[in-house]
């Protein structure tokens, strides 16, 4: 595609002044560098805006301090979270302040009297998570919950599935402490409105949050009847500023917690004859960074029910689909999702089996959750809802119940699983989040489906329809190209089109996800009159546009698709290098920018900064390939460090929705790097080189050792490699020989599933520093299973040189091993693996850089020996030949396993040692990954991203700790042994590898 602007005219610095003041008054760290903007320019939502600044405020002075700034030189400022925002409202173009780095801590739980005060930073997840140690829980649960941040929350109003019982964020505020642009801190709290219109203000009320409570008040009453008249009749909306609840009768949360159903109220209050509330918080709630800068906040939170039941029902239309929401929200549901016919068939094209039991005639499915107190109560509600909905002539044709956890996991998975299958398609036509949260009264649901459906037919889009069924809130994300200019000019026909329906249903654009960048311009047409009721709302608390500008309140015409990430502005810029390959720039271009590495990513986990998470390194290299930034920075040194913040661990390739291959493209930019600028000197060069240290190391294993031990000879080597001193490296050791196994009694059927040869492959680790704990014992244990085994020499699995861009000096050896090992191959062995990052290096990388047919033949036959023996020793003739040890177990999974679907069989195994008892330690990365944690500069944060795992062993105190990662044993050592290789207590347990702990289990001569 060619870009039709500028690309890097459109990254170009708004308001490019002088930040030194502003860094000289503010403790957090302030920057304006040209990296660190591309960070911040995206979010979850597909726009894209290039901010001056980004401050991370340390406390609420420096967030003060960067309003004044901002004020005094009239740059805008924008609040900032997690960047989970799917509309882009924590996008601009002037100061970004970032509260999740610091500003994110929970002040305080009270809960006898049901509140807890936060900051705007905190994390959803992690609040509930200290909730739960009360046995309570903040209702609201938007679908990024583990990464989102509760500010965000407030600022977006958000809801999730279970809103339509508990309501949404602005029905749990209580107070909010907020800055305004005038630089004025006020306080936002429900105030009482006399019958005759005054307000009684807290003793404590300053005369900002006089002055606007009466003003407000002044306008909502004198604009009632427009407010009244311009109401959406759905039951969510998050469009505009929320004028409709501001006003109201006071109202008491029901017994369970959750709120009344509707706030609104047509009365005439303040008006001589009524009293009631003017709800400043809910007034604030929503309106996305645009009124004021929330810095404090006091919130309502519930008790947790404790039992959960559902139900699957079935419809043959979705006129009937719309009379079951109906009759079921009546029962007081929990959850109650709509899963349209082409959501379902995404699902099963994905996996059949999602399809079983669902009948040929289902034209839509609703999942009915209810959360109760007792398991009788839970049944009983399931028990109303199929009497109401799936009895007699009711609406529904067939019904499944799900009475326990298990069947309640069935009932959601074509829902769980659909969603990531849309986010996962390839290439530029992919589903798009543009129009996709609309909503409607639930009785105009076949209306909108039936309307939505045709304008799609229309301008030649197809999309899957699923969400929030109870309340009339879909989301809907048509499969479009926005790189095409003639699939934009659609897209801006279909969306006026659907704005029209949507006002002809009553509804709303934007129902949980808010306005941001991509609704903001329809807002003046959904509203009408109304809208300068909100326009006078955005002049009372900030006159002068600087918060949040281009977000609600849009005076200046513009598109739906102006602003977007990959649209009129951006095209393909050849680099010249191995970031042009066709299959890395679609891993850049894939990443949505979601926000879900910030759970996963392991630096991202200590660090907080955006830098760590994994979207900031496909952000980085769209900049470059899409010509926002100069191709000169991929030889920068500062650009190379926020590369080199990806550890390879691969989780991406687990745990994205979208399986963006960040350790790929980080290995692309160093490629490029190492060819252009070499490898960086001799240290890199050592640290590519694990079999040659190794190799070396053990010749003179007892010498070495004692070397390693010498705490000055450590220091010295920090001084001059780089290599940290507090570093416990593994000892290095000769094979002492094994005592060979007795042969194994092997069922005639099975022997005739296992191959009748086998090449093993050790890795580096095994070869030198375990040989009798790992590679011998693979071994013995395939020899005395019949298997001819081979152990040729070989080289390095090559993961050292690859994941630092040597590609050039990994494929020689790379190349060598292949040629080694076809011949075995071809003739039916296997090759065996123990150790994954090995086998992750031979599957992967080996295919690519070798590039031959006999490395892609060598490939398919890697096989994890976990997953082998755990399908020997699973049957019961061979469980019955091994011995149990009689002590405890715990296993820590390492990240390659994962990334290779391997993760459970080691522990699986472990568990026909020991009697099913291996505990699972579940503590994420180790913190090491290869050479990472070696050096001095990423030592205290490798050993930060551990703590998780130590902590769990000191919980579990097992008497063995066992992965199958050499890596990961060496930093499971740093915690449990001594620089001589003594245990750092008498309780300190063993670390091996689980292939030992079955050596062990098995009879011997």
């Amino acid at each position: 595609m060619t870009a039709t602007k500028d690309p890097s005219a459109y990254s170009a610095k708004r308001f490019n002044l002088d930040y030194g003041p502003l860094r000289k008054v503010v403790k957090g760290r302030v920057r304006d560098d040209e990296l660190t903007r591309a960070l911040y320019a995206s979010s979850a939502s597909i726009v894209e805006v290039w901010p001056s600044c980004i401050v991370e405020p340390r406390d609420t002075d420096d967030v003060l301090a960067t309003v004044t700034f901002a004020r005094e030189r009239g740059i805008p400022v924008t609040a900032r979270g997690a960047g989970s925002g799917v509309a882009g409202q924590s996008l601009g173009q002037g100061i970004i302040i970032d509260f999740s780095v610091h500003m994110n801590g929970l002040l305080e739980v009270n809960p006898q009297q049901g509140y807890a005060r936060v900051q705007p930073g905190l994390v959803k997840d992690d609040f509930d998570a200290e909730l739960g140690t009360y046995g309570m829980f903040f209702p609201p649960d938007p679908s990024s919950s583990p990464w989102c941040t509760l500010g965000a929350m407030i600022a977006n109003n958000s809801g999730g599935a279970k809103s339509i019982r508990y309501g949404t964020t602005k029905d749990y505020l209580l107070e909010l402490d907020v800055l305004l642009m005038s630089g004025e801190r006020i306080k936002l709290r429900e105030l009482e409105v006399l019958p005759e219109g005054r307000i009684l203000f807290p003793p404590d009320a300053s005369p900002g949050e006089r002055r606007l409570a009466e003003s407000l008040l002044e306008l909502l009453r004198s604009r009632r009847a427009v407010i009244s008249a311009h109401r959406p009749e759905s039951s969510r909306n998050a469009a505009g500023y929320n004028i409709f609840d501001a006003l109201h009768r006071p109202l008491s949360p029901a017994p369970g917690g959750e709120p009344p159903r509707d706030y609104w109220s047509d009365e005439d209050i303040g008006g001589g004859n009524i009293g009631g509330v003017l709800d400043m918080p809910k007034l604030f709630c929503g309106s996305e960074g645009t009124l004021g800068l929330l810095l404090e906040a006091r919130l309502r939170v519930v008790n947790q029910p404790r039992f959960q039941a559902g139900a699957e029902l079935y419809f043959e239309s979705n006129e009937r689909m719309a009379e079951g929401i109906l009759k079921l929200n009546a029962t007081r549901p929990t959850k109650l999702e709509v899963l349209d016919r082409s959501f379902i068939d995404v699902a099963a094209r994905s996996d059949p089996k999602l399809a079983a039991g669902i009948p040929e005639r289902l034209k839509s499915m609703l999942i009915v959750e209810y959360w109760a107190n007792s398991e009788e109560e839970a049944r009983a509600s399931v028990e109303a809802a199929l009497a109401a909905v799936a009895a007699g002539q009711g609406p529904a044709f067939a019904a499944k119940p799900a009475y326990n956890a298990a069947d309640l996991e069935r009932a959601w998975t074509v829902r769980k699983v659909a969603s990531p299958i849309l986010s996962r398609v390839k290439g530029d036509l992919k589903p798009t989040r543009w129009i996709e949260d609309c909503a409607v009264p639930p009785w105009r649901l076949p209306q909108f489906i039936d309307g939505f459906k045709a304008i799609c037919d229309r301008h030649g889009f197809s999309a899957a329809l699923f969400g929030h069924g109870g309340e009339g809130n879909l989301h809907v994300n048509p499969f479009v190209n926005v790189k095409d200019a003639e699939h934009r000019q659609r897209m801006r026909r279909a969306a006026d089109e659907l704005l029209a329906l949507i006002q002809q249903l009553k509804g709303t654009v934007s129902g949980e996800h808010g306005d941001g960048i991509m609704r903001s311009p329809y807002l003046a047409r959904q509203y009408g009159e109304a809208f300068s009721v909100m326009v006078r709302v955005k002049e009372l608390f900030d006159p002068r546009y600087l918060l949040n500008p281009l977000t609600k309140i849009v005076h200046t015409p513009r598109e739906i698709t102006d602003y977007l990430r990959c649209g009129e502005d951006y095209a393909r810029v050849p680099t010249g290098t191995a970031l042009d390959r066709p299959e890395v720039l679609e891993e850049v271009e894939k990443c949505h920018g979601c926000g879900k590495c910030r759970t996963y990513c392991p630096l991202m986990r200590v660090g907080k900064d955006e830098k760590y998470t994994a979207r900031a390194k496909a952000n980085l290299l769209r900049a470059v390939v899409g010509g926002r930034l100069d191709a000169s920075f991929l030889l920068d040194a500062e650009f190379k460090a926020n590369m080199d913040l990806c550890i390879a661990c691969g989780q991406c390739l687990v745990d994205c929705p979208t399986q963006v291959d960040i350790p790929g493209i980080a290995m692309a930019f160093r490629e490029q790097y190492v060819e252009r600028k070499g490898k960086g000197g001799v240290v890199a060069d050592l640290m590519s080189k694990p079999d040659r240290i190794g190799k070396t190391g053990a010749a003179l294993a007892g010498v070495t050792n004692t070397l390693l031990k010498n705490r000055f000879l450590r220091g010295l080597a920090q001084q001059i490699t780089g290599l940290d001193e507090r570093r416990k490296l593994p000892k290095l050791a000769k094979s002492k020989g094994l005592r060979p196994l007795a042969p194994l009694q092997v069922p005639a059927e099975l022997r005739a599933k296992l191959p009748k040869e086998a090449v093993v492959f050790p890795g580096c680790f095994a070869e030198y520093y375990d040989p009798d704990g790992e590679r011998n014992t693979l071994i013995e244990i395939l020899s005395v299973l019949g298997i001819v085994v081979h152990a040729p020499e070989l080289n390095c699995c090559g993961i050292s040189k690859i994941t630092q861009g040597d590609v050039k000096g990994a494929k020689p050896d790379l190349t060598e091993n292949v040629q080694r090992l076809v011949d075995f191959v071809e003739r039916g062995a296997r090759v065996m693996f123990s150790a994954p990052s090995c086998m992750l290096a031979a599957k992967r990388e080996w295919p690519r850089i070798v590039g031959s047919a006999a490395a892609q033949k060598v490939a398919d036959a890697c096989t994890d020996a976990h997953v082998l023996l755990l399908e020997v020793f699973a049957h019961e003739a061979m469980r019955a030949q091994l011995t149990p040890q009689g002590r405890s177990v715990a296993y820590h999974v390492p990240c390659h396993s994962r990334v290779l679907g391997v993760a459970q069989p080691a522990m699986k195994l472990l568990d026909l040692v020991d009697g099913g008892k291996t505990v699972n330690l579940d503590a994420g990365c180790c913190g090491l990954s290869g050479t990472f944690g070696l050096k001095t500069d990423n030592f205290d944060m490798s050993m930060k991203i551990a703590m998780p795992l130590y902590n769990r062993i000191n919980r579990v105190k097992p008497e063995v700790v066992s992965s199958s990662c050499g890596v990961c044993q060496t930093q499971i050592r740093q915690g449990v042994e001594n620089y001589d290789g003594s245990k750092v207590s008498p309780d300190s347990p063993d670390v091996m590898h689980p292939l030992r702990l079955l050596y062990e289990a098995l009879p011997k001569r």
